[in-house]
């Protein structure tokens, strides 16, 4: 758990002050800290924080060491958000001077603030509401796309600073080389996904990348090469429009309705 790294108090102050940071680029609203935990082993700790869960051994958990990060919600409203970040992808990260580590926690403590403002939105009397209810689909998509480009807008930041984040001499390798390495990866993740909830959910991840770029580069990335890029993919490109119109929750969830009928153009039953 947090704390248990050596040396213990560079970790914990470097992982608030990227908090503070967050909080204060972002303007984040009531902003709710979560707490962090850095484990060896995210399946168990999060078989330890859902203990009822019905299929601990499903490929779901399974996989969960795979993870960067997790966030894991209470049950009850008042609870206290987890995040388990995976230490030794953490102490890899650390030792290569390479900041998705900071992505990922950005990533995961945006979706600790999307679902208390959702909870809100909705009135939910408990989290296990959403969690644990299809019917919130389009939130939890929603959620990802936001995460991912937070988390990397802030993984570019404290990789390049803050000034350099748009960095014009990045253009090149961003097109030629990150956006076909990370279309590939999705394709790859894409055909491998069980069910149409989860190939969603990884385009969603690509859709919150493209999105930061095209803030950072909109002269360049803008709606045109947008819809160019995504090519046949139509409802990939409508999606990405639709997060671009609405980028903040409380406008989004009045039209997650208009969200789904876009992604049923590609998917049955979502």
């Amino acid at each position: 758990r947090i704390g248990t790294m050596d040396p213990e108090n560079l970790i914990n102050n470097r992982i608030l002050s990227i908090i503070d940071d967050f909080f204060n680029t972002v303007n984040v609203r009531d902003p709710v800290m979560p707490s962090y935990y850095i484990v060896q082993n995210i399946a168990t700790e999060y078989l330890i924080l859902n203990p009822n869960i019905s299929n601990p051994d499903s490929s779901f958990v399974k996989s969960l060491n795979e993870y960067n990060g997790l966030m894991v919600p209470p049950e009850e409203i008042n609870g206290t958000f987890i995040v388990l970040i995976n230490q030794d992808r953490l102490i890899q990260n650390i030792h290569k001077n390479n900041m998705t580590w900071v992505g990922t926690i950005i990533h995961e403590t945006t979706h600790v603030q999307d679902f208390v403002q959702y909870a809100k939105i909705i009135n939910a009397k408990k989290y296990t509401e959403i969690t644990q209810n299809n019917k919130h689909n389009m939130f939890s998509l929603w959620t990802e796309i936001h995460a991912r480009s937070t988390g990397y807008y802030f993984t570019r930041k404290y990789s390049l600073g803050k000034n350099n984040a748009n960095c014009e001499e990045m253009l090149p390798y961003i097109i030629n080389q990150e956006l076909p390495a990370q279309w590939n990866y999705l394709q790859e993740q894409y055909d491998n996904a069980v069910t149409g909830y989860h190939q969603a959910y990884f385009v969603a991840q690509y859709i919150g990348r493209l999105y930061t770029l095209q803030k950072l580069y909109p002269e360049t990335l803008n709606d045109q090469w947008i819809k160019k890029h995504f090519g046949i993919n139509e409802w990939m490109t409508n999606w990405f429009l639709f997060y671009k119109k609405y980028p903040v929750l409380e406008n989004a969830a009045q039209h997650f309705d208009e969200m789904k009928n876009i992604l049923q153009q590609n998917f049955y039953g979502l």
